[in-house]
């Protein structure tokens, strides 16, 4: 082996080296970055070319194989499948802590009127003709219809506060589900390029958990390096590099009040025509 052979194996030696600390030196710097995966510097010797003797070769040095992440596809499904699981348990829970009026321990309310309009009505039966004891059942029913009144009061402004947390949400989701649409293109044309686009399969990973935690959203990969994101009751939302839209709207037959709907998207996504771009969001097919 001549000297610059020997200079060359050092260099690829040294440039080995340097790039294992780059990511080591990346994975301590994103040791807190939501959906960053740590990532691994693979070395491989170089197929030697040299011959020196019968059937022996002097090896030309190491080289990168590449830099991979080191993810485990089984743990990652079972967290998101526990996210969609908390994502639905946390909106039942955040809805019903709003509706207050129908908590009987609250002073005041519905529980409290009914008791004492029934214990005026106890005391008037062992003295109707006590005229303080008819008012007082005057009184109590009174105070029962404006308990109701009060409790129908703040159920509808609880379910008002819930539509505008809707609309709020839905434009959230809308981003995140555009974003992981646009990334599938980027992460696919990258690895039909033969790179491993590693950054961004950690910001997808991220809108895929946010996602799973805001709506229960779960990932389906396929084959091009893609993940279609499906609700769980099989309701497509990404498809490739097409995402759907979701909108509110008003819902006269429940008093007005926010429907969650689909909106474009459709020939793309679920091959769906032009009059079908509009049906409730929770009951759209399978993704393509």
């Amino acid at each position: 082996m001549d000297l610059i052979s020997i200079i060359t194996n050092a260099a690829s030696g040294l440039n080995v080296c340097r790039a294992q600390v780059a990511t080591a030196s990346n994975n301590i710097a994103n040791s807190d970055t939501p959906g960053y995966a740590r990532q691994e510097a693979i070395a491989t010797d170089t197929t030697p070319a040299i011959e020196a003797g019968t059937n022996s070769y002097v090896g030309r040095g190491v080289t990168l194989q590449g830099v991979v992440q080191k993810r485990d596809q089984f743990v990652e499904t079972q967290i998101n499948t526990a996210y969609a699981n908390s994502a639905n348990t946390s909106a039942q829970s955040d809805a019903l802590s709003t509706v207050t009026a129908l908590d009987s321990q609250t002073k005041g309310g519905i529980t409290d009127a009914l008791g004492d309009f029934y214990s005026a009505l106890r005391d008037l039966n062992q003295n109707p003709s006590d005229q303080s004891l008819r008012q007082a059942v005057v009184d109590k029913t009174q105070a029962v219809s404006t308990a109701f009144n009060g409790t129908a009061t703040s159920l509808a402004s609880a379910r008002t506060g819930l539509d505008a947390n809707v609309t709020s949400l839905v434009n959230k989701v809308n981003g995140l589900l555009t974003e992981t649409a646009d990334l599938n293109g980027k992460i696919t044309l990258a690895v039909n390029s033969g790179r491993t686009p590693n950054d961004l399969l950690d910001v997808r990973q991220n809108d895929i958990d946010q996602l799973a935690q805001l709506i229960g959203a779960r990932p389906v990969s396929d084959d091009r390096s893609g993940v279609s994101l499906v609700l769980p009751g099989g309701s497509c939302l990404v498809s490739g590099s097409t995402a759907v839209t979701l909108s509110v709207q008003s819902d006269s037959s429940n008093r007005g009040h926010t429907n969650v709907v689909y909106t474009g998207g459709w020939q793309s996504v679920g091959g769906f025509d032009v009059e079908r771009a509009r049906r409730p969001a929770w009951g759209f097919d399978q993704c393509a």
